[in-house]
């Protein structure tokens, strides 16, 4: 074999070796996505991937799930040049969420890949109780608890009254009672402790007597 043959040999294979790496690094690459890989974000609307050149339209896929394997997309891809987009499901619940896509380059071939990001939304701050809100429990037990404690004044205040008209009227009672208890005796007894009709005795013999000394006197003086 000639020397001229031999370098056309030559030449070919290194042709032949050269020719399917300078293929393969015609792929189009993702160059960027939102949400990026490893993010932490609110609960997006849809997922956009960012390619190095133009994507084909048929073939798109872009499948998202979340940590129980559930599907959360909302219809097909969008292809437009570079950009592809995929809508998701309204309120993405929080979590860590999946992303594997597959489109075709512009030089025909497949090419795949697949990354995460994780959804923590914000504290509303509606949920949480304001200032304003503590302040007006605070006021309405407050409230509450000096209406008891009036309530529990007026209601003692209110038994004091009664239990001394109680009282009151049973003194009342009590010496009437004692003053008819104590007449009685006086008017079935005379004084000294004598019923009547002795003391009328004692009188009908006071006046005989009286009677008898009356006549002796006027005897004598005759």
């Amino acid at each position: 074999m000639t020397r001229a043959r031999r370098s056309s040999v030559a030449l070919l294979l290194a042709t032949l070796l050269v020719a399917p790496a300078g293929t393969a690094t015609a792929h189009d690459q993702l160059v960027g996505s939102d949400p990026e890989d490893g993010s932490t974000v609110e609960a997006p609307d849809e997922i956009e991937l960012t390619f190095s050149g133009a994507i084909g339209d048929l073939g798109a896929q872009v499948a998202v799930t979340d940590g129980s394997g559930r599907s959360v997309v909302d219809g097909d891809p969008d292809v437009d040049g570079t950009v592809v987009e995929q809508d998701l499901l309204d309120d993405l619940a929080d979590g860590d969420y999946a992303v594997i896509w597959r489109v075709t380059s512009q030089d025909g071939h497949p090419i795949s890949g697949e990354f995460s990001f994780t959804v923590e939304g914000e504290d509303d701050p509606d949920d949480s109780p304001s200032a304003g809100s503590a302040e007006d429990s605070a006021t309405a037990d407050d409230t509450g608890t000096a209406d008891d404690t009036a309530t529990a004044d007026d209601t003692a205040a209110a038994d004091d009254t009664a239990t001394a008209g109680d009282t009151a009227q049973a003194e009342e009672t009590g010496g009437t009672d004692d003053a008819d208890v104590t007449a009685d005796p006086a008017e079935s007894q005379g004084m000294g402790g004598l019923p009547v009709w002795a003391w009328v005795v004692v009188a009908l013999l006071g006046l005989g007597v009286a009677g008898l000394l009356a006549r002796t006197w006027s005897r004598g003086r005759e």
